[in-house]
């Protein structure tokens, strides 16, 4: 397999099997080894280095000796993912150091800082410059920011802590920003950096956002671009929500239909769209994503361009799924429908019915757990 390219050992991994890509897969691009325990700095070094049997040469790679003999795949190498391994900050630094190419660890490296890693290389090389693209740390100070800037010049996909927005001010490179919450409030720090750079944001993914929550109208207006978002988000009774034409695919947690059919109607371009309705105190339950309100947006010009739907629990009925089959040609995706209420067996077969006969591209899952579809085969058997 000389012109091997893309290879996948996710959790299965070991040194014999970097070893083996190191030596005989000269144009290795994209390496995923995460989740595999026996990864670990031994199974790099094989990996990269083209004789790391002698103790001379494995002193070498862990110092960092700038001429001595790697593997053809280091200068190919564009991605490699060591999450959830047993690799050190050390096999950051091999990789940082003699992978000349390299955009992306395509995860978050749990051993330690990269940024700090970066800092080391930098103090020791000089004006050492690199080609990531994407990077994960868990802080980012304001200095090492500053670094980034200057040493990452296409980093553009960034993922860190909130606790970190305050540095990245100066980062005017970033598009795509994933932060991770712990469950915590940072509206304000969010807003705060939008105000900066929400501008030039394509991607916002929030992680553990259940406990903040992003108004609608401020996202409209200040990230005018974005095309994809996952958040938490709500709507003040008196604030206007502008049209988000760019935005074409999101995951989204609300607790109102009102805030729903907001987003419905301006976000008239999305694609792919998954829904999670939390209910608050006292306020309304899922029975107000109902066909009723799928009517109205269809009407106000929204889910036109839809083809994945899904929405963890609903009242939609079959009422409002032939709105859809009516007025979004390209949908073909809908689930999970088990936990649509307004649905019933007989529903669940005549559209079972209805796909074979009119031959569409339609998937209906009843559970996204279970997405071979055989229980939905089962449902249709009901008369």
């Amino acid at each position: 397999m000389k012109n091997l390219r893309w290879v996948t050992l996710k959790g299965v991994a070991n040194k014999t099997f970097l070893l083996t890509l190191g030596i005989n897969c000269p144009h290795l691009e994209h390496l995923n080894v995460a989740q595999s325990p026996r990864i670990d700095d031994e199974a790099i070094a094989n990996l990269i280095v083209r004789d790391t049997s002698s103790a001379e040469s494995q002193r070498s790679v862990q110092v960092g000796v700038q001429h001595i003999p790697t593997n053809l795949c280091a200068n190919s190498l564009k991605m490699i993912c060591v999450s959830e391994t047993n690799v050190t900050l050390a096999s950051v630094g091999i990789l940082l150091h003699f992978v000349p190419n390299l955009e992306s660890f395509g995860g978050d490296i749990h051993a330690g800082s990269l940024c700090n890693v970066i800092n080391d290389l930098h103090l020791k090389e000089g004006h050492k410059s690199f080609k990531l693209q994407e990077l994960w740390d868990a802080r980012i100070l304001p200095q090492q920011a500053s670094l980034l800037k200057v040493v990452c010049p296409q980093l553009t996909r960034l993922g860190t802590d909130a606790s970190s927005l305050g540095s990245l001010e100066d980062l005017s490179s970033i598009t795509s920003l994933t932060l991770s919450l712990y469950y915590q409030n940072f509206e304000n720090d969010i807003y705060d950096y939008l105000l900066e750079n929400g501008e030039k944001l394509k991607e916002l993914i929030l992680v553990d956002h259940i406990n903040c929550y992003l108004d609608l109208s401020w996202l409209t207006e200040l990230t005018p671009n974005l095309e994809h978002l996952e958040a938490t988000v709500g709507l003040e009774e008196e604030l206007e929500v502008l049209k988000w034409p760019s935005l074409k695919t999101a995951r989204l947690t609300m607790e109102s239909s009102r805030v729903l059919l907001a987003f419905l109607t301006n976000a008239t371009e999305v694609r792919d769209l998954d829904i999670t309705f939390v209910r608050a105190p006292y306020q309304e339950t899922f029975e107000c994503i109902n066909d009723d309100l799928i009517i109205c947006a269809v009407i106000e010009d929204g889910l036109k361009k839809i083809q994945k739907l899904k929405i963890s629990e609903c009242a939609i009925g079959l009422k409002g799924i032939d709105c859809l089959l009516l007025h979004c040609p390209d949908l073909c995706y809908l689930a999970p429908l088990a936990f649509w209420h307004g649905l019933y067996n007989q529903d669940l077969h005549s559209l079972m019915q209805r796909i074979k006969e009119n031959n569409w591209q339609l998937k209906l899952i009843m559970r996204t757990d279970w997405e071979d579809g055989k229980e939905l085969q089962e449902a249709s058997k009901v008369p």
